[in-house]
């Protein structure tokens, strides 16, 4: 028996949507990719056995990057990186076993380093340091377990 799903696409035909609708073979192992309703990709990865495997990428509805890092099983594993809507770096750091782990920077808006920190399994640990826009570090805090210390 072969597994089928049923997926809904647009594409531009003098200059109208048509949506099409197809049937097609289910991906376990191999490239994946998914779209949003008007057409632009909003996934793309590859599977092994059925789960995702190897670097995935998402994306924002107009086409621009939201975020990039890889799976394993299902899992994140290793270096993340998230977006901001226009393309600049929101935030990059790693995981391990789906859990935040190790040093995590964070910058805003205009690219510029806001704050840091590291994690372990998924909880802070340990000095976070917070930047004014000059590059100035304007505060540190530390966090035993998850709690910020006094």
């Amino acid at each position: 028996m072969r597994n089928l799903e049923q997926k809904a696409f647009y594409v531009q035909r003098n200059d109208r949507p048509m949506v099409k609708t197809i049937k097609e073979e289910k991906i376990n192992d191999g490239l994946v990719e998914e779209f949003y309703d008007n057409g632009q990709l909003k996934r793309r990865g590859n599977r092994k056995n059925g789960k995702e495997n190897g670097l995935w990428e998402t994306f924002y509805e107009h086409g621009q990057l939201s975020q990039r890092g890889r799976l394993i099983d299902g899992k994140q594993e290793g270096l993340f990186e998230h977006y901001y809507n226009y393309g600049q770096l929101f935030n990059r750091g790693s995981f391990n076993n789906d859990e935040q782990e190790g040093l995590w920077e964070y910058f805003d808006e205009e690219g510029r380093l806001s704050y840091r920190g590291n994690y372990k399994k998924g909880i802070k640990q340990g000095i976070w340091e917070e930047f004014d826009e000059g590059g100035a570090l304007t505060r540190t805090e530390e966090y035993k377990d998850g709690v910020l210390q006094k």
